[in-house]
């Protein structure tokens, strides 16, 4: 078994979003250490408990990283600006062009291998690659507006631990008086499948693990409102001042009333709490006002490499989960790249010797 490779960090790229994710390398991520509190799965009618994977490897003193990065090598094909130009620089956009080739069809056997030979037995596994970019848009939503409305037990269940304790530490930040709301005012462009990768984790004591990792790049208008209490309520005041004068206009249908009853009912709501108990009051005040004046909001056109992760641990394939962002690969971030899994390479052989 090779040992594991050194840690590494690189450096955090700003991507043009709303939220800013850094992007984590494969080999920068938590090594295997001393586990705490190992989940155990409990055997139906036996009244006897099992350890599950993560619970042999407890018994070993290890732990199952659930963030371990991004995948080496992974190439994102530039455009616009980031790509070289064939008639300033051919020689740099031929070798652009190459070893995005080169990364597609290491990718299709990376796929093959996961598919066929890492796990003996059927049913094998499926690769779904066409429920991919489906799936990358629709946890793309679930994500924001789960972080828009502080709802950290959503985000635990999408996304990988490093870009949950990054979400979360952006929350601990947010003042308890202020909301946020987020709406995705339309795709630009169809959600597309731009890689598709996989590889075999050498966990000890674990048989047919393995590792998928998909980017998505994702287009799309999205809008941010950032409102405080005392905003919230101003707003709210304006939009039920709008609906009663459409109602004394003679306006007679029914979901107005209804409205109208609703907001009145938040409205006295906002008025009775205050400080941190306002918070979730403020919230619903922000979504229903979202599209009133009042507050910070910002609308941005946004180009997003969403990566979605999924384990295999001991045969058993777990669900997918945003792991983050990453950007485009760019000729300089690519000898970077390359630099990088050389030396990973050396040590890795260095160590198999000094074995």
């Amino acid at each position: 078994m090779p040992p594991p490779l050194p840690r590494r960090v690189l450096p955090s790229y700003r991507q043009q979003c709303l939220y800013i994710h850094p992007s984590r390398h494969f080999s920068s991520s938590t090594r295997l250490g001393a586990s705490a509190g190992m989940q155990r799965r409990v055997v139906a009618g036996g009244g006897k408990a099992q350890m599950s994977p993560r619970g042999s490897m407890a018994r070993e003193g290890m732990e199952i990283p659930n963030d371990i990065g991004i995948m080496p090598a992974t190439f994102i094909r530039p455009t616009g600006t980031n790509k070289p130009s064939l008639f300033k620089t051919p020689g740099e956009r031929f070798s652009l062009e190459y070893n995005w080739a080169r990364t597609k069809m290491q990718d299709l056997f990376s796929r093959v291998y996961y598919k066929y030979w890492l796990r003996k037995g059927k049913p094998r596994p499926r690769l779904d690659s066409r429920q991919l970019a489906p799936l990358a848009k629709d946890l793309h939503q679930q994500m924001y507006k789960a972080f828009a409305a502080g709802d950290t037990a959503t985000l635990s269940t999408i996304c990988c631990s490093g870009l949950l304790a990054t979400l979360s530490a952006r929350l601990s930040h947010r003042s308890p008086s202020t909301s946020v709301s987020w709406t995705l005012l339309s795709h630009l462009q169809k959600p597309r499948l731009v890689s598709n990768r996989a590889t075999v984790l050498p966990f000890p004591g674990l048989k047919a693990s393995g590792m998928r990792q998909a980017v998505v790049k994702i287009r799309s208008r999205q809008a941010l409102v950032t409102l405080t209490a005392a905003q919230a309520r101003k707003a709210l005041a304006s939009k039920l001042a709008s609906l009663r004068a459409r109602q004394e206009a003679g306006e007679t249908d029914t979901s107005l009333a209804k409205q109208i009853q609703e907001l009145e009912t938040l409205q006295r709501e906002g008025t009775k709490r205050g400080g941190a108990g306002a918070a979730p009051v403020v919230g619903r005040m922000a979504r229903v006002v979202m599209d009133e004046e009042g507050g910070e909001r910002v609308e941005k056109e946004v180009t997003e490499y969403m990566v979605l992760q999924r384990r295999m641990l001991d045969g058993v394939e777990e669900d997918w989960m945003v792991w983050g962002f990453v950007e485009e690969t760019t000729p300089e971030r690519w000898r970077d790249e390359e630099r990088k899994v050389k030396e990973a390479m050396v040590y890795q052989q260095s160590q198999a010797q000094g074995a």
